[in-house]
């Protein structure tokens, strides 16, 4: 109902709501009838209005018998605009009571809770009253019976007292109780109207949240005793349990933690594998599912229960296994064995492509993050993965696949199953009781199993989809190759060793023998090529080098001093010794020596044509006294005399004194 230029008009759905037919209110407007009339919202031309003034008789006794007399519709069209749908409430109603109430119930009292908060937020706003109804309070309260009788909303009563004047009103109860107070007592259970005031409601909500986890028959025998010696009627444990469904939320994080906060109640991020490889890569450890013979062990039971602890590199993009590195059985898992998954990772990916090559991006669990954070962030993007978060990535859901155990387990007497339930082991326990003694020694044997155990993860077919039979590293190196050049992240080997390489810890001076460091209780010589040499001679430096390849070092001041270095190849001293390469290599060591005399010779030659160009002789200028300001000169003489004076009045004094 609205009024437009002083005219009323009734909306569309209204007059269908009255009783009037569609078929009638369709033909009349798309025959233009005289004896209508049609308008267009001017606030939504999608909507059509019909005007009050034009219908008949037996269609405004329609109107008025649902909608009541057309001058109350301006005085109650400010009520009706001003309500919002509550969502949250209609939530709240299908979920009650383990969904007792049906949607039709649900609507009927979310509607009521919406008008009540439409009514309560107009009787705390002065403004709204004064300017928008243009009512006093008792006015506004009367005007939402009315409009609570016409619409029929039946979840609130149409008496102007019951509604909000009297002292146990809807509104009041409404305020007082929340979305609960519209519910008939005779809907759900009764038992939990029982819990109704605000104290026993946080003592239930405190027992059942208790890190403990009761069960819900010690939670009613504990609120009861309590309940009882405070005049509160008991429940049971039926009314536990739906307390502690509807209470969920508020209560899981303490009953049963963050992990299962995390994975039950908060929202999922459901995620994508990447597209190519190498845009994520990701890290983590696994304790192997296979046990081993140590006959070194002092307990004759250890003797047969020992396992491999083992940190894996993939990348996401298929679940390739990168890089591996093993601990000792009875050693834990180390920042210096994380590491060096990662250089095996880094050797393996230029078996596979030739190059050294980088990923984008790194996920990888908080173990030694104050160390290993730099680490990464020198390698790819990198942030901390969030304390108990389960669903970081995709590595450990790898490590619970069929494919993993398949391989893990294929010809081997000593796995000892995964994933153990109630209904299977994961492995025949007579079998491998049968097989303890012939189980693989640590050790080589034990080495060999692993290895063999990784190829298999590499090289294996694996079965995706129907007659796909293609290996983990087959896939991906077709991917790679299909990737554009400008995704590839392509470092040189001096990047890969200031970032992979083992930094020693002490720092070195470049001599002229190059460089002599100390690693591991092993001496070493490093050479540089002449021009560095030459260049760099006396500078410290730390030294970067690959612990697979010796070979392979860098040294840096932090600053401007990057110098790759080849290990020194000794000359033999004695010419019985020599042979054609060797020989070789002498000639151009004195060739080298004999270029940089060349050089310095060139390079004096040089000074001197220029001296000689511009008259300046540098010798004069070391000896000639002409060379120092003529007031510096004279102040140097005076003191000079000065002291020259002073000595011979001494002389004088001691042998006149004789």
């Amino acid at each position: 109902m609205k009024y437009l230029n002083g005219l009323l008009y009734i909306e569309w759905d209204e007059a269908l709501e009255a009783g009037i037919k569609s078929c009638t209110l369709k033909l009349a407007n798309h025959r233009k009838s005289r004896s209508w009339e049609f308008k267009d919202d001017p606030i939504d031309n999608r909507r059509v209005l019909i005007g009050w003034d034009k219908l008949k008789s037996e269609y405004k006794a329609l109107i008025r018998a649902r909608w009541g007399e057309p001058e109350q519709w301006s005085v109650l069209a400010p009520i009706r605009q001003r309500v919002q749908y509550n969502v949250e409430a209609e939530r709240f109603y299908l979920d009650y009571g383990d969904k007792t109430l049906s949607k039709e119930l649900a609507t009927k009292y979310a509607k009521g809770a919406s008008f009540l908060d439409m009514m309560r937020r107009e009787a705390e706003d002065k403004r709204a009253l004064k300017e928008i109804h243009r009512c006093n309070m008792e006015e506004f309260y009367a005007r939402c019976a009315a409009v609570i009788k016409q619409d029929k909303i039946d979840a609130l009563p149409s008496s102007y007292r019951r509604l909000a004047v009297a002292k146990d009103s809807a509104l009041k109860r409404y305020i007082r109780e929340g979305y609960p107070s519209l519910i008939d007592w005779r809907i759900g259970n009764k038992n939990g109207a029982k819990v109704k005031d605000e104290v026993s409601e946080a003592a239930l909500k405190e027992l059942i949240s208790h890190p403990n986890q009761h069960d819900w028959v010690f939670v009613a025998n504990q609120y009861n005793y309590w309940a009882t010696k405070n005049g509160r009627k008991s429940i049971t444990p039926q009314t536990v349990c739906l307390w502690a469904k509807k209470c969920k939320a508020e209560i899981l994080m303490e009953r049963k933690g963050n992990e299962a906060m995390s994975r039950e109640l908060l929202p999922q991020v459901k995620g994508m594998r990447p597209t190519a490889p190498l845009l994520l890569m990701e890290c983590d450890d696994n304790h192997l599912d296979l046990q081993f013979i140590d006959f070194e062990a002092k307990s004759h039971e250890g003797r047969y229960i020992k396992r491999y602890k083992m940190v894996a590199v993939i990348d996401s993009f298929n679940d390739l296994i990168l890089g591996a590195a093993i601990a000792e059985p009875g050693e834990e898992i180390t920042i210096e064995l994380v590491m060096a998954a990662w250089v095996d990772a880094m050797y393996y990916l230029r078996s596979l492509t030739g190059e050294w090559v980088l990923p984008h991006q790194i996920i990888a669990d908080n173990f030694g993050i104050g160390t290993l954070e730099p680490f990464y962030k020198s390698i790819a993007q990198f942030e901390r993965t969030p304390v108990g978060s389960k669903e970081r990535g995709y590595i450990e859901r790898f490590f619970g696949t069929r494919f993993w155990k398949n391989c893990l387990s294929a010809g081997a007497n000593n796995y000892t199953g995964h994933n153990l339930t109630a209904k299977n082991r994961g492995v025949n326990m007579d079998f491998l009781k049968q097989e303890i003694k012939n189980r693989p020694a640590v050790g080589e044997e034990a080495k060999k199993q692993l290895c063999t155990f990784i190829y298999r993860l590499r090289h294996a077919p694996q079965s995706k989809d129907v007659g796909l039979t293609i290996s983990k590293q087959d896939e991906w190196l077709k991917a790679w190759n299909e990737m554009p050049a400008e995704r590839k992240r392509i470092i040189s080997d001096e990047q890969w060793l200031e970032i992979f390489g083992i930094r020693h810890k002490k720092t070195l001076r470049i001599t002229n023998r190059g460089a002599e460091p100390q690693i591991n209780n092993r001496q070493y010589s490093f050479d540089l090529a002449p021009d560095d040499l030459v260049k760099h001679i006396g500078k410290e430096v730390t030294i970067f080098y690959d612990p697979l390849d010796m070979s392979r070092v860098l040294l840096a001041d932090g600053d401007k001093v990057r110098i790759r270095a080849k290990e020194a190849r000794l000359t033999p001293r004695a010419a019985a010794d020599h042979t054609g390469e060797s020989v070789a290599r002498m000639w151009k060591r004195l060739h080298a020596k004999e270029d940089i005399v060349e050089k310095a010779d060139r390079a004096k030659t040089a000074r001197k044509s220029v001296l000689e160009k511009y008259a300046v002789d540098a010798e004069a200028l070391l000896t000639s006294g002409d060379y120092y300001p003529k007031e510096v000169r004279q102040r140097s003489e005076q003191i000079a005399l000065t002291e020259l004076t002073d000595s011979v009045g001494q002389e004088f004094n001691i042998l006149s004194q004789i």
